[in-house]
C-alpha cells in the first residue's frame, strides 16, 4: 500500500510533465530543498498569478473572445481572437516589470555593467577575475552545454553537474529504476 501511495505522489508532484515543462514546477522540484525556500517561491508564483489572471480574463472576455469585438461594430461579431490569449497572457505577465537584481548578467560586460559592486555587496569574496576572465583559467571554464542547449556547472571533482530539472530531466529518468529514483 506504501508503494501505491508513493507512485500516487510521485506521478502527480514528481514525474508530472504538465507541472515539470508547463506550469513552472521545474523550478520548485529542482530548486526547493527547504520549506523556506518552497514557501518563498510558492508566494512569489501566487502574487504573480493573482495580478495577471484578472487582468487576462477580461482582456479574453472583452477582446479576445470569439464575439468579444461587437462593440466596435456589426463587422466585428465574428472575429475570434482566442488564438493569442497565450501570447496576450505572457505579455500582461512580462508587464508586471518586477525587478531583480539576480540572473542574465553578461559576466563579459563586468566592468561595463558596473558588477563587481553588485556582486560583492551580495557576498562575492573571490576576486573577479577569478569569476570570469578570458586568458586564465576561471569559473566561466566549468560551464558547459547540457542538455538540449541548457547551461550545466561542474561542481565537483566526481562529475556533479547542476542544472535546471527540465535539462537533465530525460537523463535522470532513464538511469532511474523504482529502487533507485535519482
Amino acid at each position: 500500500m506504501q508503494e501505491i501511495i508513493n507512485i500516487f505522489v510521485k506521478s502527480i508532484f514528481i514525474d508530472n510533465m504538465v507541472f515539470a515543462f508547463f506550469l513552472g514546477m521545474c523550478s520548485y522540484l529542482a530548486v526547493s530543498k527547504t520549506v523556506k525556500t518552497s514557501m518563498g517561491l510558492g508566494l512569489a508564483v501566487a502574487f504573480v498569478l493573482i495580478i495577471t489572471v484578472p487582468v487576462n480574463y477580461l482582456i479574453n472576455k472583452y477582446i479576445l473572445a470569439e464575439g468579444a469585438l461587437v462593440w466596435l461594430g456589426d463587422s466585428f461579431k465574428d472575429v475570434d481572437l482566442s488564438f493569442l490569449s497565450y501570447i496576450f497572457f505572457i505579455a500582461v505577465v512580462g508587464m508586471l516589470r518586477l525587478h531583480a537584481d539576480e540572473g542574465m548578467w553578461l559576466l563579459k560586460l563586468m566592468e561595463q555593467q558596473h558588477l563587481t559592486d553588485s556582486l560583492r555587496k551580495a557576498g562575492l569574496q573571490i576576486p573577479t577575475d577569478e569569476l570570469y576572465s578570458e586568458t586564465s583559467p576561471s569559473l566561466r571554464d566549468v560551464i558547459g552545454i547540457f542538455g538540449n542547449g541548457c547551461t550545466g556547472e561542474l561542481v565537483s571533482s566526481e562529475g556533479l553537474v547542476l542544472t535546471n530539472n527540465h535539462c537533465g530531466f530525460s537523463y535522470v529518468h532513464d538511469i532511474s529504476t523504482m529502487g533507485h529514483n535519482y
